[in-house]
């Protein structure tokens, strides 16, 4: 059996220990050693790891802002062509590269966890699906995006230091431009909890309405998700667990401050994904930040359930390890895997056997560009 899949399963087996306050620390501590290092050591795996460094070894060798290399013939922000081309000119290759994005990764996820959740443990769990294995893993800049958000920026919006999260803000969208919508933030403290359910109902008409027309609007800006259509899956896990979500939050007696910025937040970014819902790379690019915030916020709210708390998590959890196959499928599919490879026996490779990949992969373009160990 894959070792992404023993993984998933050794992280569902430490957030049921997670549940009891007396194993929540060394279960936590389990989970995220084992995540971390999967992630810091990974090697050409992921839908997008191989085309950044492709982007990476397109970089000048020296810094020269006047290279072809910052132009729109590379596709990535620029930003993220100065940390490349800055790194390069060190004489780091980009596996180093790799390695320092996701420790800060993992380092600004366990802030926030460490911040906000009970049972972190539960939490890597239900970051593992999207969070850890599509942006962490794969969606480089993206995934940076997102664990600077949940580490530093929610803390700076609770302190309510919107100078502060707006310098931030923008800096981030120099390495991905959906960091901008992140900007709607600012008005989120604003917002009434009954309110929110009609900016749901108001998304969907968007949504449903931007649907005819949102293709032909991608087609004509010229970016490249114009082939990417809606997902029903993706969408039922996201309306599945918003649901779950809303219903411990309307349950409880009383909510702390937290949580219910936590919600509020975690609303608003399941408003813009059913907004762009007709297009799937756009919604969950642009919602990512805030939908990760789910990672906490239910375990928050799934604090003191008793029976009811057990059928919740245990439904979490499927639910969790159905989009977890899915996205490993995708992974397959997307990296041009040879047709022996399944979600079942997907090879996890590392940077120790790294000549491993050119026995699975197909992307021979890409596999050009690496560089040997």
């Amino acid at each position: 059996m894959s070792l992404y899949l023993w993984l998933f399963l050794f992280a569902a087996v430490c957030a049921a220990f997670g549940s009891d306050p007396k194993w929540e620390r060394i279960s936590y501590g389990l989970s995220f050693l084992c995540l971390a290092s999967f992630l810091t050591l990974r090697y050409a795996q992921g839908t997008d790891w191989l085309a950044y460094n492709y982007i990476f070894m397109s970089a000048p060798v020296t810094i020269n802002l006047n290279s072809i290399y910052y132009t729109e013939a590379f596709h990535s922000e620029f930003g993220w062509k100065i940390i490349n081309n800055l790194w390069r000119s060190l004489g780091f290759d980009f596996i180093s590269l790799s390695i320092l994005i996701s420790v800060l990764e993992m380092y600004f996820l366990g802030r926030f966890l460490k911040r906000y959740s009970p049972n972190r443990a539960l939490s890597l769990v239900l970051a593992c699906p999207v969070i850890y294995f599509v942006y962490f893993f794969s969606a480089l800049r993206q995934g940076l995006v997102v664990a600077v958000f949940l580490g530093l920026m929610l803390p700076m919006l609770e302190n309510e230091q919107h100078g502060k999260f707006i310098l931030l803000d923008l800096l981030l969208s120099t390495i991905h431009s959906g960091a901008l919508a992140l900007l709607l933030l600012l008005v989120v403290q604003k917002i009434q909890i009954k309110h929110i359910f009609t900016l749901i109902v108001a998304s969907v008409c968007i949504g449903v309405g931007l649907s005819f027309v949102l293709q032909y609007i991608v087609s004509l800006i010229g970016i490249s998700y114009e082939t990417s259509g809606a997902n029903p899956l993706a969408l039922i896990y996201r309306l599945a667990i918003y649901s779950i979500t809303v219903m411990l939050y309307s349950g409880r007696n009383s909510v702390d401050t937290s949580s219910k910025l936590l919600f509020k937040c975690y609303s608003i970014g399941f408003c813009i994904y059913l907004v762009f819902m007709s297009n799937e790379l756009i919604s969950s690019r642009l919602a990512a930040p805030l939908l990760a915030i789910e990672c906490a916020l239910l375990p928050a709210l799934l604090k003191g359930q008793s029976r009811q708390g057990s059928v919740l998590l245990l439904c979490i959890i499927s639910m969790c390890l159905v989009m977890y196959l899915k996205n490993i499928s995708a992974a397959i599919d997307q990296s041009k895997y040879i047709e022996e490879i399944s979600v079942f026996n997907y090879p996890y490779i590392s940077v120790f056997n790294t000549s491993d990949i050119y026995h699975y992969s197909t992307s021979y373009y890409y596999l050009s560009f690496l560089k040997p160990i």
